[in-house]
């Protein structure tokens, strides 16, 4: 995953600011930045069932802390993900509540391609910090106590929610653009029979 976050990172050097949707950039560059942010969610899908985590629990629990750590500027915040089963959670869920969320708490001018690109590559390097010096890990994390799987859990969801973020703000779907990547890997690498 750090490795796609990089290439991810890439289509974004050297341009600067980016314009919210991509406006300056190809048709070609904004597939391929759809590609990458479909390349980290998978290998983040895959590492939180390798991990052990509930991905969907983790990510509304992260969303109630951070209306906690972070109140809305209004009296009557809008109620995000509050009441979301998460087996029924989906990634245009997370992007209309990530919105509501900044919305609720004037940060809408603040959400530019390049902030949630550093702040996604920001939050993979606390998840690398959690794994730093403790060797190869099982899968589950049995060695690992309650609270640093929480933690585990808790950043894979900041990656989440900045990943969704940053596509919204570059007006990738990226529920599509996991399916169009999912229908290319199959092809690039087909099942053995």
């Amino acid at each position: 995953m750090i490795g796609e976050t990089g290439e991810l990172s890439e289509i974004f050097q050297w341009r600067g600011e980016c314009q919210p949707g991509l406006a300056d950039f190809t048709e070609a560059d904004k597939i391929h930045a759809g590609e990458e942010m479909s390349d980290v969610l998978i290998y983040l899908t895959e590492m939180a069932r390798n991990c052990g985590v509930d991905f969907a629990q983790a990510v509304i629990a992260k969303v109630a802390k951070n209306g906690i750590k972070y109140p809305p500027l209004s009296q009557e915040p809008s109620p995000i993900l509050s009441n979301v089963d998460p087996r029924e959670l989906t990634l245009d869920m997370l992007a209309e509540a990530t919105l509501r969320f900044a919305e609720d708490r004037n940060w809408i001018p603040s959400l530019t391609p390049r902030n949630m690109l550093l702040a996604l590559v920001a939050e993979v390097g606390e998840l690398s910090e959690i794994f730093q010096w403790r060797g190869e890990c099982s899968p589950g994390l049995p060695d690992f106590s309650a609270d640093d799987k929480v933690h585990v859990g808790e950043e894979m969801a900041d990656i989440l929610l900045y990943l969704v973020q940053l596509a919204r703000v570059c007006g990738i779907s990226l529920s599509e653009a996991v399916l169009d990547k999912m229908v290319k890997n199959a092809k690039k690498y087909p099942a053995r029979e």
